[in-house]
């Protein structure tokens, strides 16, 4: 079963890479670049939509036709596609890219879900991890392939691989089905005795989760990361997008260029997260690795306001994915792990599904404004700036900020992990001990002493069972 999953998600995300690429590639080339902050904004609406939807009827259809019947959907979605790019309509490129971001949102979606049926939590935290080395493979066979593919078949017709890759996973998500009994988690003793429980309304959901932050410095800062690490991706995306363009006028020359990028991407990846991420975190805890995203733009967009060009602009863009996709992505779900477990699903879901669409929506703002007011710079060395190098100023500024909510996380983190050694729950109490301990650095260990001088008993309790175990 696990190797079937893992076989899933590797055609999932291959076919999401083949099936982007295809689409930026098309949209740069027959539509132009000054539109693509439109895009940026539409695919914030369509993230909202797609999550809405998504929750709305998953729970209300058997799971196995729910998703095949979606996966069937799209295929047929994007066979159409490619029998509309026959004549290159102008007006269907744009549809083609929102077509591609849907696919794509819910395939991932569709893949966790199903992988979350099947596996129990105890499982799910052992798995997971392994299964998403099936995604890094994905990219990298799409580097791999990506040359031959594009010109034999051509820049269009990957959306038919896409289509037989979708179909590939569907196919083996059926067996699986088929074969394997979805996991049924234990229910109260009286839960049926209990009323329907009544959904919240999206007003509601936002209230409860601006009344999270309120109370949260963790989720403060959590929520801020998030904010300023969108909105900077979606400026460096752009950049990286618009440098491309100039630089590789033949579509299929771009398709190819983004397909050997993802294999790097993914090669990268793959070699980090199964060597360092674990290792680096185990030695220099959540609260220090949470930094090295935001970091790596600060660096990465500075270079690119001093010197924007090909190779700033491209090393920074795979610094940004190698960071999201290893240090970033699992320092940032640690940072969950002190919020009560109760709490945890309406927290991350108004972060990821409020936070982040927000984010791309204001950096689609941001860059179409300065992509059509901003004017080359005419330096008296002769130098031209043009509105490419300034966004970056934007950028970097935007890293900075980010850099700040980064680096206090880690104070947030080590005090919600105080209080919850003070929580009812047993299990919450445990977990808490259980990350402190690990917690070695000097850093930490100072915050924790400094924790001995506050007002408030119970960070005080906390700080000195930690420490005396730490002594002992």
């Amino acid at each position: 079963m696990v190797w079937l999953c893992f076989a899933v998600n590797f055609l999932v995300v291959a076919g999401i890479m083949f099936g982007r690429n295809a689409r930026d590639s098309l949209f740069l080339f027959y539509f132009g670049k000054d539109y693509l902050p439109h895009m940026y904004f539409v695919n914030a609406v369509f993230l909202v939509i797609c999550s809405l939807a998504y929750t709305t009827m998953v729970d209300r259809f058997d799971r196995a036709r729910f998703l095949g019947g979606i996966s069937l959907i799209f295929l047929v979605g994007l066979i159409a596609s490619r029998l509309i790019l026959l004549e290159h309509p102008h007006w269907f490129f744009p549809v083609l890219y929102i077509l591609a971001q849907v696919i794509w949102y819910f395939g991932l979606m569709q893949f966790w879900t199903f992988v979350g049926d099947l596996f129990d939590t105890r499982q799910a935290k052992r798995l997971f991890p392994f299964l998403a080395v099936g995604a890094l493979l994905g990219m990298i066979c799409v580097g791999l392939s990506s040359k031959t593919l594009v010109h034999g078949l051509g820049t269009e017709n990957l959306l038919l691989v896409w289509a037989g890759l979708i179909l590939g996973a569907t196919i083996l998500g059926g067996v699986t089905y088929k074969f394997y009994k979805p996991v049924q988690e234990a229910a109260p003793h009286d839960a049926s005795s209990l009323p329907p429980a009544k959904r919240p309304s999206e007003l509601q959901k936002i209230k409860d989760g601006l009344r999270e932050l309120g109370r949260q410095p963790l989720l403060r800062s959590m929520a801020g990361y998030v904010l300023l690490m969108w909105t900077v991706y979606a400026t460096v995306d752009f950049c990286f997008n618009a440098t491309m363009r100039a630089r590789y006028p033949n579509p299929n020359d771009l398709t190819t260029f983004f397909g050997r990028f993802i294999g790097v991407q993914g090669f990268l990846c793959l070699v980090v997260q199964l060597f360092f991420t674990r290792a680096v975190i185990a030695r220099l805890g959540v609260g220090t690795t949470i930094d090295f995203h935001p970091a790596t733009l600060f660096l990465g967009t500075l270079w690119m306001s001093a010197s924007y060009g090909y190779g700033s602009v491209l090393s920074t863009k795979l610094g940004d994915a190698v960071m999201l996709y290893t240090f970033s992505d699992s320092s940032y779900q640690l940072l969950y792990s002190p919020v009560p477990i109760e709490n945890r699903p309406r927290v991350r879901g108004f972060i990821e599904g409020y936070i982040k669409p927000l984010s791309l929506a204001a950096a689609g703002v941001l860059v179409l404004l300065g992509n059509r007011y901003l004017k080359p710079i005419h330096l008296s060395s002769g130098r031209v700036l043009d509105a490419g190098q300034q966004l970056s100023w934007g950028a970097w500024a935007g890293a900075l900020i980010w850099v700040g909510f980064a680096l206090t996380a880690k104070k947030g983190y080590i005090r919600a992990l105080l209080r919850n050694l003070q929580a009812g729950s047993p299990a919450l109490r445990q977990a808490a001990a259980t990350a402190l301990s690990k917690l070695k650095d000097p850093d930490s260990v100072s915050l924790l002493s400094r924790t001995l001088q506050s007002e408030n008993p119970e960070r005080v309790v906390g700080a000195i069972l930690f420490l005396e175990g730490l002594g002992g």
